[in-house]
Order: C-alpha cells, then sequence, then structure tokens
C-alpha cells in the first residue's frame, strides 16, 4: 500500500550559502540544547532539531524532527471499553517529521513534511536560530499557469499573508518595529494557536514588481520567531487600473510534485524519501528550473 505526499520547493537567495550555514548546524551536538551550544532548539512544549544529515556531491539531505510533549494521544479499546493515557519519560514526546533536500545545481530546497511536520516558516525560524544569523530566506516556488497569470497583470493592490503560529510563538516587539509591513494578530485562539495577518498596500504599482514584493513579505515572514505555518498568501491586482481587482492564493499555487510513500501519519523512513524524492527531482529538474527567478 501506498500513500502520497506532497514535495514543496522553495528558491533561495542567489548568494546565501546554504551549503555552509546548513552544515554549521550539523556540526552542533545533537544531545544539547541550542542555548548549550547544541542544535535542539526548543520552546515552551515542543523542541525541533535535524537529526539525519547527508552532503554528497548533487545534494543536501536531511531529517527534521519535531518532538511535542503536550499533544499526547491516549491507547484505546472499544471492545473493552478501556481507555489509558500514554505515559512518557520527562525528555519524550509525539515525533513530527520532515525530509528535506537541496538541489545544489540550482539552489532549490525541497521540503517534504510528514503530517504536522515542520513547515516552511519554522524551517527558517530553526536554521536562523541554530546558525546564529538572521538572513536565510525561503521563496515558494509557484505554479507556471499562476506565474503566467501575474505576470500579465499592470496592477498589482496588495499582498496578504495569514501565519498560523504557536502559543509560545510571538514575534517580539523589536522585530516588529523593523518589519516592512503592517502587522495585526487575530486574538482568536484556536487550539492554543493565534493568526497574524501581515498585508502590504501597494496601490496600482506595476505587475513586473509582484516578485520584489513577495520576497519583501517573505523576508517579513523570516523575521517572526517560533513556530509557524503560512496558511494563505494572497495576490491581489488586475490587467489595468479600471478592470477589478482578481485574486490569486499563491500558497494554492505553489509548485508541488507527488510523492508516493510506504508509510502514512507523522513518520517518514529517511532512505525511501531520499529513493523517491531523487527520482522525482530527476525526473522534473528542467520543469523545475524554469520556475526559478
Amino acid at each position: 500500500m501506498t500513500f502520497t505526499r506532497r514535495l514543496e520547493f522553495y528558491e533561495l537567495p542567489s548568494s546565501f550559502n546554504f551549503p555552509n550555514i546548513i552544515n554549521k548546524v550539523h556540526l552542533k551536538p545533537l544531545n544539547k540544547l541550542h542555548n548549550a551550544g547544541g542544535r535542539i532548539l526548543k520552546y515552551t512544549n515542543t523542541s525541533i532539531a535535524l537529526v539525519k544529515f547527508d552532503d554528497s556531491t548533487d545534494y543536501i539531505e536531511g531529517l527534521l524532527v519535531r518532538v511535542t510533549s503536550d499533544d499526547v494521544p491516549m491507547k484505546a479499546s472499544l471492545l473493552r471499553n478501556h481507555f489509558e493515557k500514554i505515559i512518557l519519560k520527562s525528555d519524550e514526546g509525539i515525533a513530527d517529521m520532515t525530509y528535506f533536500i537541496f538541489i545544489k545545481s540550482i539552489k532549490v530546497l525541497c521540503l517534504l513534511p510528514a503530517k504536522n511536520g515542520v513547515k516552511w516558516g519554522t524551517f527558517v525560524n530553526y536554521v536562523n536560530e541554530i546558525a546564529e544569523i538572521n538572513d536565510f530566506e525561503l521563496f515558494p516556488l509557484i505554479n507556471k499557469d499562476a506565474n503566467k497569470t501575474l505576470n500579465s497583470w499592470k496592477h498589482i493592490t496588495s499582498i496578504l499573508a495569514e501565519i498560523k503560529i504557536g502559543n509560545n510563538s510571538r514575534p517580539t516587539s523589536k522585530a516588529t518595529q523593523q518589519l516592512p509591513l503592517g502587522l495585526a494578530l487575530d486574538e482568536t485562539k484556536r487550539m492554543n494557536t493565534a493568526r497574524i495577518k501581515l498585508e502590504l498596500y501597494n496601490p496600482k504599482r506595476k505587475g513586473g514588481l509582484v516578485v520584489n514584493l513577495v520576497k519583501q513579505l517573505s523576508k517579513t515572514i523570516s523575521g517572526l520567531s517560533g513556530e509557524l505555518e503560512v496558511k494563505h498568501l494572497t495576490i491581489k491586482g488586475s490587467n489595468d487600473s479600471d478592470s477589478q481587482d482578481a485574486i490569486i492564493d499563491l500558497i494554492s499555487q505553489r509548485f508541488m510534485i507527488s510523492v508516493n510513500l510506504g508509510s502514512a501519519g507523522r513518520s517518514l523512513d529517511y532512505g525511501e524519501c531520499s529513493s523517491a524524492v531523487k527520482t522525482v527531482i530527476q525526473n522534473q529538474i528542467t520543469a523545475i528550473g524554469e520556475l526559478i527567478d
């Protein structure tokens, strides 16, 4: 039986040396927290770490794992009407995995998150924190048709991002003062999370600037701290100043490729991911390269 996962693709800044930075992360000890010189980044009830790493001629790949201590399920038997808590040790939790691979030839990073695995924003935050830098950014590659539509627009009105953040993750006041976008916090709490809405108004500027605007918003997202998941990234614009604005959600239009694996749920088999993803990349490398700005 096979299960389908979605492989996501992200572009990096042309001047950013990802191989050097991720090797710097890997060289830190796994059995220590970040504040003690290690590569485990701890939040209130979760911890994240790079646990697998390989650097070859063509690729850099690895496995990032989040361990959560406050979301432990119960085991149960309906036949016996029996329900019981799963007891964990103080340093244990529920693991969620994300496989990643960096394609050296075109400087594209791919993420393959399992259920509840580490997403784009959290991956960026983890690398910046552990490597002790602040300039690592990821820009999602967009489907060709959506790119074509965006490039046809002569006017971009606004860009709106909706970001889900963990309850223990908040942008610092210093960070928000430096953001190039307006920041508003939706106080509605959902399952110990909140939502941030970031909006950049851009009245009737040329559509050709959309790439720079998206990158500006991506820079803002990378400036937020904690566990982040970008839920929506919406562009509003039109072909001319007299036309009604149309809307494209770049998150739904991200370039992704299905990968068939033998496991579902929160876990990933590193070797299986490596083999399956490399096959997909080799078959699609030309199409991927055409999407790079």
